[in-house]
């Protein structure tokens, strides 16, 4: 049985900070309060957990101008994600898509992007192109609006 919120001290690899700075850093009420919002509201899609310059950490639901220039963790729900009593992090992991931001020593925020886009999602909608003909219509519809957007 695990908390989400212990489930969370578990980036602190990602968010280059020692284990006992992050446990702290989420347990301050500003982001136990957001981390409560995004773990019970549904309509909440993701979370971003950033560490700033001075190591410290916050929480948010949106992307401010800010975290363009820090180290960050985005955390995405999928369609069932669901918190239960006695949740295992096994499941909670299979629940969220994580995705290290990290700006912190980019120059130009666009270069990080450039990378998800062309060295990840294309090459990944490349693959799903070779099954494309077995898909259902409404999977069709969606890999093209994806293509289209990325182009």
């Amino acid at each position: 049985m695990i908390t989400f919120q212990k489930y969370l001290q578990n980036f602190w690899i990602m968010l280059q900070l020692d284990q006992e700075t992050l446990t702290s850093q989420l347990a301050l009420e500003s982001n136990a309060k957001s981390i409560e919002q995004f773990a019970s509201n549904y309509e909440i899609r993701f979370m971003i957990l950033s560490k700033t310059n001075d190591s410290r950490v916050n929480v948010s639901m949106e992307w401010n101008q800010e975290l363009l220039q820090q180290c960050n963790v985005l955390l995405v729900k999928k369609t069932h994600f669901n918190l239960v009593k006695g949740i295992t992090a096994f499941k909670i992991a299979e629940m969220l898509q994580v995705v290290n931001m990290d700006f912190e020593n980019e120059s130009d925020p666009l270069n990080v992007s450039y990378q998800y886009i062309n060295r990840f999602m294309m090459p990944l909608l490349g693959v799903y192109r070779n099954e494309y003909e077995k898909k259902s219509t409404s999977d069709k519809n969606s890999f093209n609006n994806i293509v289209r957007k990325v182009n």
